[in-house]
């Protein structure tokens, strides 16, 4: 499992640490932001992040497969490819208009105020198994991103 990095001063590569959740850390952060905070029944960090389906793929296996993007805090894009339901709950086909606004399941992992804005640490491989085309799972995304 990789981990992406914590953005230090600069989101340059070699100014980043790796990601370590402290033994201080609250594993059930609060987000106002979110509906899914004010619920009893989803308060295990669980919740979605912004993404755009940007194309069909395959039409196997059913119900057919589409590319989706995420864009975390350093600009960075990262594309998954899963089933189509993964990523909305409306139905998606060959003929959809691609792009679109979709949502990917996540678990929230840690927040972090850098430069006056929330970062959040996701973790997409909670509860839906999805990881990016290149192996990972953990991304920072700006908590704007959070739905």
């Amino acid at each position: 499992m990789a981990i992406s990095a914590v953005p230090q001063n600069s989101p340059s590569q070699g100014d980043r640490k790796p990601y370590r959740q402290s033994a201080n850390s609250p594993t059930v952060p609060r987000y106002p932001w979110s509906a899914e905070a004010s619920n009893p029944e989803t308060m295990a960090g669980m919740t979605s992040v912004r993404c755009d389906v940007v194309r069909w793929v395959n039409n196997e296996p059913k119900p057919g497969l589409v590319e989706a993007s995420l864009v975390d805090v350093h600009d960075k894009t990262w594309l998954f490819v899963d089933k189509a339901p993964i990523f909305a709950a409306s139905s998606i086909s060959p003929t959809s208009t691609f792009p679109f606004e979709a949502a990917i399941r996540c678990r929230i992992v840690e927040v972090s105020h850098l430069t006056g804005r929330d970062v959040v640490l996701i973790d997409t491989a909670t509860p839906d198994g999805l990881v990016s085309i290149d192996g990972e799972n953990h991304f920072f995304v700006h908590g704007s991103q959070i739905v």
